[in-house]
């Protein structure tokens, strides 16, 4: 007999929330239209399956990556600051 404990369902299910809009977002329905696109091969035609899948950066084999400069880092991070101080205020 399988026995449920539904005490701390509560808790499952807050770890497994978001907590807010994840970055490149501004509002929730941004957020849930880009979800609830399905990326399987089964629901959505091969190039666009190919073309959600695709990683955002391509490096030819054999190349040299440079390390990012500090400079663009840090300007990185201030946008990212800027943003969460935008969402705090709003």
């Amino acid at each position: 007999m399988n026995v449920f404990d539904f005490c701390n369902r509560s808790l499952i299910f807050s770890l497994q929330s978001l907590l807010g809009i994840p970055f490149p977002y501004n509002t929730p329905e941004q957020f849930e239209a880009f979800i609830s696109q399905p990326i399987c091969r089964e629901w959505t035609t091969e190039l666009t399956h190919r073309e959600l899948t695709r990683p955002k950066v391509t490096v030819q084999s054999g190349r040299i990556i440079r390390p990012i400069s500090k400079s663009a880092a840090l300007l990185r991070d201030k946008d990212i600051e800027r943003f969460v101080k935008q969402n705090k205020n709003s």
